[in-house]
Formats: structure tokens, C-alpha cells, sequence
């Protein structure tokens, strides 16, 4: 049984951990920790609790999928976002074969230029996807809250 909870526990913790990348479903792993721990235990929960899970999961999975698929069909973030993931770590390997500073200054040189255009949508559209991230987060905390005051400590 106590083997059981920990599991469960670490499960949950993991959901928390998932909330901030944009595909993993975070909330829902949450939720089923939950679920399983409530099986488990067989602990006394209010009437709102699992309406209250299941509205903060769909919020964060459902919602925050719309929203993404939304951001990415108005501006060209996902190619934006991966241009930027991909010119950091360029720079990261020029640094490492050639140094810090002329690693910075070959990369920037040579493939930084054509990236100008590309910043200026990237700007203009990680602020949404940031909220969006901190939305998610929000929700796992929520639901880790709710576990830990009605599950953990009744």
C-alpha cells in the first residue's frame, strides 16, 4: 500500500513537471494520479472535487491545444520557435569546436543574418505562448493542491 502511494505520488509529481512542455498531457497524468490514489487509499472527498479536476483538466489540455494550434496557424511560430531552438545550439557547437567568442561571432556571421526576419515573429508571438505555458503550470498546481489537501492530509 505504501509502495503504492509513493508511486502515485512521483506520478503526479511528474504530471507537474510535464505541465510545461507544450505536448505532454500533464493535467491529465495529474488527474489520474489522483484517481489512482483516491482508488487506493478510498479517502473522503467533497462533492466538488472531481467536477473541479475534470474542468481544470479539459482548461488546461483542451483549451491550451486550441490555443496553441490557434498561435501557430497565425504566425509562423513553430518554424520560428525551431529556427531559434536550432540557432542556439549552433552556436552552442561553434563555441565548443572553436571557441566562445569566435563560435559566436562565425555563427552570427555566417547564418545570424537570415534569421533577422524570423525574430521579429518570434517576439511578437513567445509572449502568448509563454502565458500559455503559465496557464498550464497553474493548472498542475491546482490539481497538485487539491491532492495534497483532500488526498494527502484529510
Amino acid at each position: 500500500m505504501l509502495l503504492w502511494k509513493a508511486i502515485l505520488i512521483l506520478w503526479m509529481m511528474a504530471g507537474v513537471v510535464c505541465t510545461l512542455a507544450p505536448n505532454l498531457p500533464g493535467t491529465a497524468m495529474i488527474a489520474l494520479g489522483i484517481a489512482g490514489y483516491y482508488m487506493v487509499t478510498e479517502a473522503f472527498l467533497p462533492a466538488f472535487f472531481w467536477p473541479v479536476v475534470l474542468t481544470v483538466v479539459l482548461i488546461a489540455e483542451l483549451g491550451g491545444r486550441l490555443v496553441r494550434g490557434y498561435l501557430m496557424k497565425q504566425q509562423a511560430l513553430h518554424f520560428v520557435i525551431d529556427t531559434a531552438v536550432g540557432n542556439f545550439a549552433g552556436v552552442l557547437m561553434t563555441s565548443a569546436f572553436i571557441g566562445t567568442l569566435p563560435g559566436i561571432l562565425v555563427w552570427q556571421t555566417l547564418i545570424g543574418k537570415t534569421l533577422m526576419p524570423s525574430r521579429d515573429d518570434f517576439f511578437r508571438g513567445a509572449p502568448y505562448l509563454f502565458m500559455l505555458l503559465l496557464l498550464r503550470g497553474v493548472c498542475g498546481l491546482i490539481l497538485f493542491g487539491l491532492a495534497t489537501n483532500y488526498l494527502f492530509m484529510p
